[in-house]
């Protein structure tokens, strides 16, 4: 009776026999070329040679300079591989690791942490590889062929593919038909390891100059894809962070000269009122000029809400929201008043520029001449709050105009969080008697107001538009706490 243990045993030797059955077959195919592999391997000779003195003999000094300062270590590595009839050899290759004791047992992975900076580009562009054309000229490789392997990987590739050895019946080469497969790097399953094995095999039934230029066709194409891929994805972070530049200092120069020139008195306000952690309302936020400010104050754990009618402007500064990674800014595309409806935002000429500083809510200066007008949404502060946990500790306002209107619609905040208040109020634009209202209106909800004169903080009590909005003095900054 036939037990299982022969039948078992039956079967590999059955299994075996097809292996090797299959690598005679193999190995008729390769014996049927010999005329072709002299002819490969003098194409391998002279093409091997013109490329290393035409290519190598510049690059070895530059790569050599450019490796040995980004890490410590020797320029090429040298590593054993196996080669024809599974002799070993001496496989080279630009360093693109720190130096590591797991070099020769464990292949690259994805992200791996043992890859310096340059080394990273180099493998990307299999720039890498390039010192193996001394292997080829040397005779231990070829231009193509199956992809030479560590011991150890040939040695667990063959326990998971039976006849997987058969590939070192040619010499092994700087590409192959697996690699432009796309079948190339780590081989974690033996669904990979399989799919090599096939590539191989056909190379090697079908072995011939039309196949071997073939595939260093579309190694040279896969390759320069790769690199100018690599390339526009490099020029494209270069251009964005070049950009991030040019607005950070498009901004700092705008705040500087806010600080400098036009209104010291009240960006050292800000830099005096405004703490880590405060949340800030910029009310008329333009393009950002005191917002730089509030952010640089109010900090990370700080937050602060720009309100921007305009709609260019908006977009400006949620363009900057996002290069500049704000995460604690609010960018409202609203105007705020005493009132929620649907209104008209006055845009005044400003030499041709889609967008001005001095777009009001209010039509009351027939000498300025209006560029556009645009429908927008107003909000009262008092409903805006509402929806806040933690109310506003400093609200800074440029509404050119409307400055009496924003305040009857924050009656409630005014008198509960009591926020400190930056803002402009000229006579130009609302007349001497309302320009007194606005005052008393903060002065009965409790707040004592100053206005500022040349970076000085004097009373409000001693303002007159006749004396500092008038005669060449220009005061209109106010503060009220």
């Amino acid at each position: 009776m036939i037990n299982h243990a022969t039948i078992s045993s039956f079967n590999i030797a059955i299994h075996e026999l097809s292996v090797v059955r299959k690598e005679e077959r193999l190995r008729a195919c390769i014996d049927q070329q010999q005329n072709y592999l002299l002819l490969k391997r003098s194409f391998d000779i002279v093409f091997s040679f013109i490329f290393i003195l035409t290519v190598l003999s510049w690059m070895m000094p530059l790569m050599a300079l450019l490796i040995r300062l980004g890490s410590k270590g020797p320029v090429l590595f040298r590593q054993k591989r196996i080669g024809l009839g599974g002799h070993s050899f001496t496989c080279y290759k630009f360093r693109t690791m720190f130096v590591n004791t797991d070099a020769d047992l464990k292949q690259a992975t994805e992200n791996d942490e043992r890859i310096t900076r340059l080394g990273n580009f180099l493998r990307k562009s299999n720039i890498d590889e390039f010192p193996q054309f001394f292997n080829v000229l040397m005779g231990s490789m070829s231009i193509v062929g199956p992809r030479p392997h560590m011991y150890t990987d040939c040695y667990q590739f063959s326990l998971l593919q039976p006849g997987y050895k058969f590939r070192n019946m040619v010499r092994p080469g700087l590409t192959g038909l697996a690699q432009v497969k796309g079948y190339h790097g780590p081989s974690p399953t033996a669904q990979s390891v399989r799919l090599r094995y096939q590539c191989d095999q056909f190379y090697i039934r079908h072995i011939s100059l039309r196949l071997d230029l073939e595939i260093i066709g579309w190694t040279v194409m896969q390759r320069l894809h790769a690199l100018f891929q690599y390339a526009g994805w490099k020029l494209w972070h270069f251009i964005k962070a070049a950009h991030r530049l040019v607005e950070k200092e498009k901004l700092v120069l705008r705040a500087e000269k806010y600080r400098r020139k036009e209104d010291r008195g009240g960006i050292g306000y800000i830099l005096r009122s405004v703490k880590e952690g405060d949340v800030v309302f910029d009310i008329g936020s333009h393009k950002g000029g005191y917002l730089h400010f509030l952010l640089q104050q109010a900090g990370r754990q700080g937050r602060v809400y720009a309100f921007e009618p305009q709609s260019i402007l908006c977009d400006y500064l949620r363009k900057l929201k996002a290069l500049f990674q704000w995460d604690n800014v609010i960018v409202e595309s609203l105007a705020v008043s005493d009132r929620a409806e649907k209104a008209t935002l006055y845009v005044p000429y400003n030499h041709g520029r889609p967008s001005s500083p001095g777009a009001s809510l209010k039509t009351w200066v027939p000498k300025i001449r209006i560029q556009k007008k645009e429908k927008v949404s107003t909000i009262t502060l008092d409903s805006y709050c509402k929806q806040l946990y933690n109310k506003p500790s400093f609200i800074k306002i440029d509404v050119e105009g409307n400055e009496l209107a924003v305040f009857k619609g924050a009656v409630e905040l005014l008198k509960t969080a009591k926020p400190k208040l930056l803002f402009e109020c000229e006579e130009r634009f609302v007349g001497e008697e309302q320009l007194k209202e606005t005052f008393h209106f903060l002065e009965g909800l409790g707040y004592k107001g100053y206005f500022i004169f040349n970076s000085d903080l004097r009373p409000v009590s001693e303002f007159s538009p006749e004396r500092f909005q008038r005669n060449g003095v220009y005061c209109n900054n106010f503060i009220f706490e």
